[in-house]
Parts: structure tokens; C-alpha cells; sequence
């Protein structure tokens, strides 16, 4: 398998993962914040550092979390609509306008997405908050 694909499907489990732990139930109003879910992600990873922490207060905009961030969000755009695992609120942008920073904005798990990360659970059991 090509190395950028497989690391692009390790981002997309865990960000299921950790939305899974920082969501509620599907059907609900979406209330996972995507910068938590980020967080949780990183940690995971060993990305996440104090320089990450201070930028959730600054804003300013940092590579690893953006390259994150976009995976996120192109989650929420999959199509078709039925295969979606992650749904997304407030402004994630679009082709005229950025994305608002990601404490700014929420996702959720589709019932499918739910599901699917029980089944990710399984087979990552160390991934846990």
C-alpha cells in the first residue's frame, strides 16, 4: 500500500476514534469540538506538543494541526451521503471562504461512523482517552 495512503487512513481512524470518545450519540446535536478531537488525535501520535497547546488560545495556524484539520474536514464531504462516518458543524469553509479555526467548529459521528469505531476499537484497543 502506498505510504501517504496509509498514513491518510491512520488520520481518518483516528480522528473516528477520538470523535467517538468526544461525541455523543448519533442523531444528537453535533457537540464534539473539532479541536478536542485534533487534540486527542495528536496525542495518539505523539505529534501533540506545548507549542500545539499554546496555539489553541493564538490561532495562529500550525502545519500538523491544518494537514489534520483538512483530513477532518474532507471526511465530512465524502459522498455518497449514506457512506458518510463524519458529519461536521459550523463554518468548515468552502471553496470562497476558509474554515474557522477548529475550536470554532463541531463534528459527529454518523450512525455508520459509530459503528465503525467500535469495530476501529477492536482492533486499536490502546487508543483510549
Amino acid at each position: 500500500m502506498d505510504a501517504q495512503l496509509a498514513d491518510l487512513e491512520n488520520r481518518e481512524h483516528l480522528l473516528l476514534l477520538a470523535a467517538y470518545f468526544h461525541g455523543d450519540q448519533p442523531g444528537k446535536v453535533i457537540h464534539a469540538n473539532c479541536w478536542r478531537v485534533l487534540r486527542q488525535a495528536l496525542i495518539w501520535t505523539g505529534l501533540w506538543c506545548e507549542e500545539l497547546e499554546r496555539d489553541e488560545w493564538n490561532d495562529p495556524g500550525s502545519p500538523v494541526i491544518d494537514l489534520w484539520y483538512q483530513t477532518l474536514i474532507a471526511m465530512t464531504r465524502r459522498k455518497p451521503k449514506s457512506k458518510l462516518l463524519l458529519e461536521g458543524g459550523g463554518n468548515l469553509g468552502s471553496p470562497e471562504d476558509p474554515p474557522a479555526y477548529p475550536k470554532y467548529t463541531g463534528c459527529g459521528l454518523t450512525r455508520r461512523g459509530r459503528e465503525f469505531a467500535e469495530q476501529l476499537l477492536g482492533q486499536y484497543p490502546q487508543y483510549r482517552p
